[in-house]
């Protein structure tokens, strides 16, 4: 509602996934208080992320549908920036960087664990520094016609479905821009076990990603599952064949890089104190994404490739 472009040509559209909280009577509030822009709230009873966007993209009624999701606070521009981004570029779609902010010391360990390399790899929206095509950005903006072309969002996939989205349109010829003008601030989980969830989510569903579009697949996206299969492998024989150095060299490994860039990330930010809650969230993330990739590699093994999407009658 405190976006810089038109409020004429603007509508929010705020999809509820089954809300218990005050999330309906908060949106109630703030479109009484701005009510220059029009305000709908739709249901979404399957109360997923895929199903919420496709119900939002097929009741928008703009020319560009920017998403928006629940954890996010965007700047004033956030729209501006995205319209602008679409017209000056070829890409289907556009986007910012990941700014992770927090104010407790869980939250802090976690903003910076998610924010560099050895916690969530190389995916350029983490540390965009310029302009460029990318394999993907964080939330993202398109034309309403992009999803005529490229179908809906995967409704199968409960997470991920970013990825899958973004191999589709990639494979199909479209392409994904970032750009760090276009910025948001992202609050991450408040605790480990829900840091846990999340990352055991990610890995689940990401098998599923892969097994749909497996050319698409990076190495990075396999290494916490094949480190727990290091992990248990040494547990094997250490018990069989007594090679406890084995498991010891293949923990110990994990543990110094963890701590060398758990170190090395609260010095760059002036957080020493945070060492050990940096080093937890690794260990949660990585070990949380590998049971859930292992899980994943079990119950989608039986099934077909198809991707379960609708085309968008735009």
């Amino acid at each position: 509602m405190n976006q810089d472009y038109p409020h004429h040509l603007l509508e929010v559209i705020v999809v509820d996934g089954l809300s218990t909280d005050s999330t309906l009577a908060t949106v109630a509030q703030v479109g009484e208080a701005h009510s220059d822009v029009p305000l709908r709230v739709l249901r979404n009873p399957a109360g997923i992320v895929p199903t919420g966007m496709n119900i939002g993209i097929l009741a928008a009624q703009g020319e560009v549908i920017v998403r928006v999701d629940g954890h996010t606070v965007i700047a004033a521009d956030y729209v501006s920036e995205c319209v602008d981004a679409l017209r000056r570029t070829d890409a289907t779609t556009v986007g910012g960087g990941m700014v992770v902010v927090a104010n407790t010391p869980v939250e802090r360990a976690v903003a910076i664990a998610t924010s560099c390399w050895f916690g969530v790899g190389g995916s350029k929206f983490h540390f965009a520094k310029q302009e460029e095509y990318v394999d993907t950005v964080y939330m993202g903006a398109w034309r309403s016609s992009a999803f005529t072309r490229f179908g809906l969002f995967d409704e199968e996939q409960v997470r991920a479905q970013d990825s899958e989205m973004n191999y589709r349109i990639r494979k199909l010829g479209g392409t994904i821009f970032l750009t760090p003008r276009i910025q948001s601030r992202y609050y991450p989980r408040a605790s480990f076990p829900r840091l846990a969830k999340q990352y055991f989510q990610y890995g689940f569903w990401r098998v599923r990603v892969m097994q749909k579009h497996p050319n698409q697949a990076k190495v990075r996206q396999a290494l916490p599952a094949l480190f727990l299969c290091l992990v248990a492998l040494g547990v094997v024989l250490a018990l069989i064949k007594g090679f406890w150095w084995l498991l010891g060299l293949t923990l110990g490994g994990y543990l110094v890089l963890a701590a060398s860039a758990a170190a090395s990330e609260c010095i760059i930010r002036k957080e020493l104190r945070n060492v050990r809650l940096v080093l937890v969230a690794f260990f949660v993330m990585h070990y949380s994404y590998a049971i859930g990739s292992a899980i994943g590699l079990l119950r989608w093994s039986t099934c077909s490739r198809h991707i379960v999407i609708t085309e968008a009658k735009i």
